[in-house]
């Protein structure tokens, strides 16, 4: 069965289109695929590098001198016969006047077919050429492509081990699948380094291979800390939500009629847990998490912010399935509609881009986007189709409270049943998570610092958060505006958050709050 990029050449090449731009690293890969290719339609293969020069398939060609990149043109408009020429890095020549020209003026007649196929690691691709090449992208190798792959290196080290050192089949599916998004070279020398340092073919080490794979795209940032499920403090509807399409990934599910979850929008008040859920969710669901940074995506050179959130996007497919992690979204998209005048378009292309592949990725990618201003996110972005679901997600209600104080005493091996916590939750009204676990870090330090022989008591933790000035005092009216936005937009992440919303007005921080942090203000002032 020929894979998408096979099929598109083979139909290029039978309409004879005469320049074909394919965008891989894997060069070696992309040679044996057209010289397949031009024996199945019956051309002379050729290919040709600087200063390597032309070779015939694995023989060189004697043409009597070294041919620079404009006489390999003149090569190739002297053929007689239908032939299929592969040059390789002539990206790097492609700027060059009269190397547009020449390319220009290739003569394909009804009797004799030369097509040009350019490979290169990267896209170079002058104005006056745009409309003579057609651009593909090889695709990274198959499953059935990298199970051959892995026997065929199971079978090479079964001479030189014994059986129980090779892997059962369990771990040969393990390895297929983790070896899902890399390139052939790569998946060879992985598998050869594993054999090296642990005497077997493991796992872990061809895991560690796809972290360098992200790192080197210096775009996405690789999180190896996740976080469990369980450290997540309200939020029930939310984490529902995402438990019941925890196996929606799984082949059982694909027979079952299942579509691929696309991602969830969170949107709400700042310090609530939205960062925190997307690690507990690639934790929950075994997945790599990945964060793509918006601000790398707009770099100073004309063109690269397009292809930085290309190749962004082709590395998670790459390394898929994983969760893609986009904090505060509307930074990164809030100059889209004045992008004509500020950089020449640059934001609303790389806007279009990220549109286009949200709705149509096949690939299983779980994207999390995180806003904490809805009011900055481009319309279209909201629009049905994009992601699965919105969700809101609010200040915690009381008995959250008491779960994240919880959360955050056991992360410092205190023990919970040692504070009032009921008693604390109900003087926090108005707190996030970020200001609850805030409150019981100052509350150490002041411990530690006064009393640095005793530990800290529930009487602490109210001292501290009383002298903690929430968001919700200083940014009422925002954080009310966002309720109201929520109301008719999206789910609320927790059912006690949205019985709240309904049955008061505001933003349910009660008087001793707002009295409170108007005296902290003048405490912490004096």
């Amino acid at each position: 069965m020929l894979d998408s990029t096979t099929k598109d050449i083979v139909n290029l090449l039978k309409a004879q289109y005469p320049i074909i731009y394919i965008q891989t690293h894997e060069e070696d890969r992309a040679e044996r695929l057209l010289e397949d290719i031009s024996e199945q339609l019956g051309l002379d293969f050729y290919n040709w590098s600087f200063p390597g020069g032309v070779w015939k398939g694995q023989e060189p060609v004697d043409v009597g001198q070294e041919l620079d990149p404009i006489g390999v043109l003149e090569f190739i408009n002297e053929q007689e016969n239908n032939s299929l020429f592969m040059l390789k890095d002539y990206h790097a020549f492609m700027e060059d006047d009269q190397i547009k020209r020449a390319l220009k003026n290739i003569k394909n007649t009804n009797d004799i077919y030369t097509p040009i196929i350019i490979t290169a690691p990267k896209l170079v691709l002058p104005i006056e050429l745009e409309k003579r090449v057609t651009v593909l992208e090889l695709t990274l190798p198959s499953k059935e492509e990298i199970s051959e792959l892995v026997d065929s290196a199971i079978d090479q080290l079964s001479q030189f081990t014994d059986e129980e050192n090779l892997p059962t089949d369990k771990e040969r599916e393990e390895l297929i699948k983790a070896s899902s998004g890399l390139t052939e070279q790569e998946i060879e020398n992985i598998l050869a380094k594993s054999w090296t340092e642990k005497g077997r073919l493991d796992v872990s080490t061809v895991l560690d291979e796809k972290k360098q794979t992200i790192k080197k795209s210096q775009i996405l940032e690789y999180f190896n800390n996740l976080e469990e499920f369980s450290n997540v403090g309200g939020m029930d509807q939310l984490k529902h939500w995402l438990e019941k399409r925890g196996n929606a990934f799984s082949d059982e599910a694909k027979e079952f009629g299942l579509p691929q979850p696309k991602g969830v929008l969170l949107t709400g008040i700042p310090g609530c847990g939205k960062s925190l859920i997307s690690k507990a969710v690639a934790g929950l669901w075994n997945m790599p998490l990945l964060k793509l940074d918006m601000g790398r995506i707009f770099s100073g050179l004309v063109g690269s912010s397009e292809e930085n959130i290309r190749k962004a996007l082709r590395v998670a497919e790459a390394v898929a399935p994983v969760v893609l992690f986009l904090d505060e979204i509307e930074k990164g998209l809030s100059g889209n509609e004045s992008s004509g005048k500020t950089d020449g378009g640059t934001s609303s292309r790389v806007f279009g881009y990220l549109l286009s592949w949200l709705q149509d990725k096949e690939a299983p990618v779980f994207v999390i986007a995180t806003a904490n201003d809805i009011s900055k996110l481009p319309p279209e972005l909201l629009r049905p189709g994009r992601f699965d679901e919105r969700f809101f997600v609010d200040l915690p209600a009381e008995k959250e409270r008491e779960e994240i104080l919880k959360i955050h005493l056991e992360k410092r091996d205190r023990n919970p049943e040692d504070f009032d916590l009921n008693k604390v939750a109900k003087i926090t009204q108005g707190y996030s998570g970020a200001e609850l676990e805030q409150s019981i870090v100052s509350a150490m330090y002041d411990v530690f610092t006064e009393r640095p022989e005793d530990d800290i008591r529930t009487d602490d933790l109210i001292n501290a958060a009383e002298n903690t000035i929430p968001l919700s005092t200083t940014k009422g009216r925002s954080l009310d505006r966002l309720r109201q936005w929520a109301s008719n937009n999206a789910i609320f992440a927790s059912e006690a958050s949205e019985e709240k919303t309904k049955g008061t007005k505001g933003n349910g921080v009660s008087d001793r709050s707002k009295k409170s942090g108007k005296r902290n203000r003048m405490s912490l002032l004096s």
